[in-house]
């Protein structure tokens, strides 16, 4: 497992090196508890220090961010293409139907069981399962998996503060949608994991795109700008154009692997370097054959 690398700057001089940790190196209380009591956890200039000694401009700090907890092996699934990786991230085109997390329907199978077949053939055994842009089973696309949980926490406030910008495309039914608009409608629980428009919601925020039209169905880019859960699928449904089978809000579609939703394209920072990555993943060739029939009851 790769080790969290920071260079002290003069605004950090004569911190406790616990403040250092917790403030400009973004580290949360648990993972700073956590790797203190590892031999060689966090390192000033190459030696062992304690989190109360005070830092100076120009050391190194080194840590290592902690082994994921085991988890019994369970049969894993084909890993998913690989559309970037080094040693602290991972990102994937998921195919839609795969479960990413162990849940009690879902034991095994998952993409998490894959992914940890794929880390310890690279020889990552260390490395964590920490997917940042999640995504529902039945939808398909990049997937971001910080291999640490510093990663995993920078590219968190990424996803919260808009640095990370995500864009999905989708097959939409009905007539009426405009080349392009913006929803913004709150977003709430209802009931169980259905979630609807109502004025207590969360602030959620839609733009859509209109790139090609068929009989009914429309192929459009949607950007987010805000994150609620089942976004897109709440509200293009409340504006009378539901995602082509989607089970809870529009009409499912059991001949297909899922509804016809894709992650394409995830832009963000990356959490070690700061460069400025972009990553895309071909649309699914059955949403074009969508708008090429004629409508048809699923």
């Amino acid at each position: 497992m790769s080790r969290i690398e920071y260079t002290v700057p003069p605004e950090d001089d004569g911190r406790p090196l616990r403040s250092v940790l917790r403030g400009s190196m973004g580290l949360s209380a648990s993972l700073v508890k956590r790797v203190k009591w590892q031999p060689d956890g966090i390192l000033l200039d190459g030696r062992p220090a304690r989190l109360d000694e005070r830092a100076k401009a120009g050391q190194r700090v080194s840590v290592l961010p902690g082994a994921p907890p085991e988890r019994a092996p369970c049969a894993a699934p084909p890993m998913p293409p690989v559309l970037y990786e080094d040693d602290s991230l991972l990102v994937l085109s998921k195919p839609a139907g795969l479960v990413v997390h162990p849940t009690a329907g879902h034991a095994g199978g998952t993409l998490f069981d894959a992914a940890m077949e794929h880390f310890a053939a690279r020889g990552e055994t260390g490395s964590a399962f920490c997917p940042v842009s999640r995504l529902d089973r039945y939808t398909s696309g990049v997937l971001c998996i910080a291999k640490n949980r510093f990663c995993a926490q920078r590219l968190s406030a990424q996803l919260e503060d808009g640095t990370m910008q995500r864009e999905y495309a989708a097959v939409v039914c009905g007539s009426g949608m405009p080349q392009s608009g913006t929803v913004c409608a709150p977003i709430a629980r209802i009931s169980g994991v259905r979630r609807g428009v109502a004025p207590q919601g969360q602030r959620a925020v839609t733009h859509f795109y209109v790139l090609r039209r068929g009989e009914g169905r429309a192929l459009v880019r949607l950007c987010l700008e805000t994150g609620r859960t089942h976004q897109i699928r709440v509200h293009m449904a409340y504006m009378g154009w539901p995602v082509y089978g989607d089970f809870l809000y529009g009409t499912e579609d059991a001949r297909r692997p899922g509804f016809a939703l894709h992650a394409q394209t995830l832009r963000f920072e990356h959490p070690q370097s700061a460069q400025r990555m972009q990553i895309s993943a071909p649309i699914p060739a059955w949403f074009d054959e969508l708008l090429q029939k004629p409508e048809t009851r699923p």
